[in-house]
């Protein structure tokens, strides 16, 4: 009888990890065939820019920059969106898209990058929100590539939800709009 205890303990104690694993697995955003091991991830080289806030960093999932919103060129409903809320045409929107995704072409395709996680790791899509650093110099950590898109007039923050470096977009995305840097040189209402 001890014997029989023994396997009943072992197979409930090996069903109940399985149903653990199962149920891990099925708390993955959609698409996301990465799992935990991307919640882990904070560096690695950019293979892929996709647009101005989204890129592909080896062996992961997408990622959506955390805190901005480039221009769109892509999705027509958003283009309009962007264009209306700007007060500009789409074919200049998609101009400004177009400018932004070359921008993190240029500063990031190849590079390896430091990611660092929000209050989120997923978005609605199954990408992994992060904000994204450049290369170091010899002082230390590199710049961070939303404010850099920001701070260009490429991308405007991100107004919708919170996250930690929110207020210091806003004021750089203020001082772009005063500038008139970038899209906002072209746009007819600011943030």
């Amino acid at each position: 009888m001890r014997g029989e205890s023994r396997r009943r303990l072992f197979t409930l104690l090996l069903a109940g990890g399985v149903l653990a694993a199962l149920l891990g697995l099925m708390s993955l955003p959609p698409g996301s065939a990465c799992g935990p091991s991307v919640a882990a991830l904070k560096e690695g080289t950019v293979t892929r820019v996709y647009d101005g806030d989204t890129i592909e960093v080896a062996g992961t999932v997408k990622v959506r920059l955390l805190g901005i919103d480039a221009m769109d060129a892509y999705y027509e409903d958003k283009t309009a969106g962007q264009a209306r809320r700007y007060g500009m045409t789409e074919a200049r929107v998609r101009h400004w898209a177009d400018r932004a995704g070359a921008f993190v072409r240029e500063q990031a395709e190849g590079a390896t990058v430091a990611l660092h996680h929000g209050p989120e790791l997923f978005d609605d899509y199954g990408r992994l929100l992060a904000y994204v650093h450049l290369p170091a110099d010899a002082a230390g950590e590199g710049p961070d590539l939303s404010l850099a898109l920001i701070r260009q007039g490429l991308a405007a923050a991100y107004h919708r939800s919170y996250h930690p470096r929110r207020e210091s977009y806003l004021e750089a995305e203020r001082d772009a709009w005063q500038r008139r840097a970038g899209f906002w040189g072209e746009a007819a209402r600011g943030p």
